[in-house]
């Protein structure tokens, strides 16, 4: 007589962990104070506010399909995750093409400047899919991770943000951002040279400290600068026709 045999209470749970269907999380600080953070077998996947871990747990499992449960030594790896930011490794195979699209355009935003929600659009090649590129952004599965907070409306106004739209301006104010400032200087159509420069942008490409003491020309068109010989930024991508 074959005599049955039962597995181990945690045998399944380590077999699905092992096999990546479990992923961990901790509570991790953050410029709005504590957040939760997910790692799975493929980098981050999800940063969220939460009352409870029960609440956390849920909406994950909901949101992802998967499991996850508090594991305290990913406690470090996260928090480390939090301060490099968009160089951090993340998971985004959840998402859509056009999503990771714009999730990877918002990736390359420096800490103390914004770009235009139509700027994204432009850079992706859907220039009138500036709606859908704020869609995308409600759903970044990793904000402050993928620094969606730098993604401003053209009106100048910081707009909605996935963990609250009052945090996404002390984000930007603990980057350095002062958001009067910033909104003045995105209503500007106009193009910028830094003083000494060969080179021409958007007057919303530049952070504060790099604002400060300088003196810029400013143009009305991107031709006007053409003709004094200068080229478009490499980094904000200003157009060569407008």
């Amino acid at each position: 007589m074959v005599q049955s045999m039962s597995a181990p209470g945690r045998f399944l749970e380590d077999v699905l962990r092992r096999c990546g269907l479990i992923d961990g999380y901790a509570v991790v600080q953050s410029p709005i104070g504590a957040v939760y953070a997910a790692m799975g077998e493929r980098g981050i996947t999800a940063v969220m506010e939460a009352s409870s871990e029960t609440e956390f747990e849920g909406r994950y499992r909901e949101r992802f399909g998967r499991r996850v449960e508090r594991r305290d030594q990913l406690s470090a790896e996260l928090q480390n995750a939090m301060q490099r930011g968009s160089r951090a490794k993340v998971d985004l195979s959840e998402c859509n093409p056009f999503q990771r699209a714009v999730l990877e355009a918002t990736r390359r935003i420096r800490p103390g400047t914004v770009r235009p929600y139509a700027w994204i659009a432009r850079e992706i090649g859907h220039p009138g899919a500036v709606r859908a590129v704020g869609t995308a952004l409600a759903k970044n599965p990793v904000p402050l991770i993928v620094p969606c907070h730098r993604v401003v409306r053209s009106d100048g106004e910081t707009g909605e943000y996935a963990l609250g739209a009052d945090d996404k301006v002390r984000i930007l104010e603990h980057e350095g951002v002062h958001v009067p400032e910033l909104r003045r200087r995105v209503t500007m159509h106009e193009f910028w040279s830094p003083e000494g420069d060969d080179t021409f942008c958007y007057p919303f490409c530049f952070s504060e400290p790099q604002l400060h003491g300088r003196h810029f020309r400013k143009f009305q068109t991107p031709q006007e600068a053409v003709r004094l010989g200068l080229t478009p930024c490499e980094t904000c991508h200003p157009p060569l026709a407008a």
